[in-house]
């Protein structure tokens, strides 16, 4: 097996890592606390501590993606919530309140780039914006003095929307 994505803490007295579609709690002592398995694949999207959750975005067997959240304590899943797909991962908002993911949604014959928000409290999806094109190729940059998030898209594309709503302020190339 080999590790997806380095270690990261998680609290004072674990860590959390990933092994072949797997996370797994570890104590401090290398106990292992408790492990979970991702049917589908976790497709090396970077996660998120938030609070006393796990936040995770992966890959359905649909070829859907998913965000996911596990409790720190016991990796059992708090909830689960349906994306467009995968993507690079989970942005947690300043406040704790939700997080932006991105991906890429496939209607018909048009691929269309994404990024949502979501509550922390449930995964539900707050606001979606959709562009044609390639997805975005990281994650957004925020900037919570502005309430503004920059994401940049595969095509060299920089949008620039609005945190809260997911309005469009502006685009450029």
């Amino acid at each position: 097996a080999s590790l997806w994505r380095p270690p990261f803490p998680a609290g004072n007295d674990r860590f959390i890592l990933s092994v072949a579609c797997r996370w797994m709690s570890i104590g401090n002592t290398g106990t292992l606390a408790w492990k979970q398995s991702f049917p589908g694949g976790m497709g090396g999207a970077q996660p998120a501590v938030m609070g006393d959750l796990l936040v995770t975005q992966a890959s359905g067997r649909s070829g859907k993606g998913r965000v996911e959240a596990l409790d720190l304590r016991t990796g059992d899943v708090r909830w689960r919530g349906q994306i467009g797909s995968s993507g690079k991962g989970v942005l947690p908002l300043e406040d704790g309140s939700g997080f932006l993911t991105t991906g890429y949604h496939y209607t018909g014959t048009v691929f269309e780039g994404s990024v949502s928000r979501h509550s922390v409290q449930d995964g539900r999806e707050l606001w979606v914006f959709r562009r044609p094109g390639p997805p975005p190729s990281q994650l957004p940059l925020i900037d919570p003095s502005t309430g503004r998030a920059y994401v940049w898209f595969g095509d060299g594309t920089i949008v620039c929307l609005a945190v809260e709503t997911g309005a469009l302020a502006w685009e450029t190339r």
